[in-house]
Parts: C-alpha cells; structure tokens; sequence
C-alpha cells in the first residue's frame, strides 16, 4: 500500500479579489487533486477550505448549494471571473518580470502562465 501526503495544503489561498485570478487558482485545485485521485467530493471540501475574505463569504452563502465539483467550480468562475480587455491583459502580462536568481526557463513559464489565462 502506497501512502500519499496531504497535498491540500499546497493549493494557495483564494479570496475572490481582483490580484487572483479564478482560473488559474482552479487549475490550481485541479492540479493537486490529480495526484492524489481525490474524488469531487473531496476536491470540493477541500477548494473550500482554502477560500478567504469574499470568496468564502460567497461559498457560506450561495456555494453550499452545489454539491459537485463540477457545478460548484462553474459557478465560482462564473461570480468571480473577471473580463479583461486587451490592454488590461497586456498590462498583466507585462508586469511579469525576471528576478533576480530566477532562471530563465522559470521566468518563461511564469510568463507564459499569464499569457495563457
């Protein structure tokens, strides 16, 4: 029997305003609950233990109500996706920078993660 270790602690914090980007704290979620094979269920207690601020507001009032994972993370894109135009996107990505002691490689992936939304 192999054991895995409790990775929910690795999905970040959401609270819903506009520096976090709902899409990408999903893909997060969905990430990290490919490792383990969390069932939905799990995936989804375990998403909502990591909202904050606005964001759990929303799920204590409204996000209770949808008991799949499926349903529950549409319906928390759909509250909390935001629109951006192009030059907002273009704002966001430029905004991306290489630091000091990152690589490369890194550097592109963190940018093209941006690109991507």
């Amino acid at each position: 029997m192999n054991t895995l270790p409790d990775l929910s602690s690795s999905i970040p914090v959401f609270d819903g305003l506009h520096s976090h980007i709902v899409n990408v704290w999903l893909d997060d979620v969905q990430r990290v609950q490919q490792l383990p094979s969390w069932d939905d269920a799990t995936a989804r207690l375990i998403a909502a233990s990591t909202l904050r601020g606005t964001a759990r507001n929303w799920h204590l009032t409204f996000g209770n109500q949808y008991g799949i994972w499926a349903t529950w993370s549409a319906a928390l894109k759909d509250t909390f996706s935001i629109a951006l135009n192009v030059i907002e996107w273009q704002e966001q990505v430029m905004e991306v920078s290489q630091v000091t002691g990152e690589t490369l490689h890194q550097y592109a992936c963190a940018k093209l993660r941006i690109i991507e939304r």
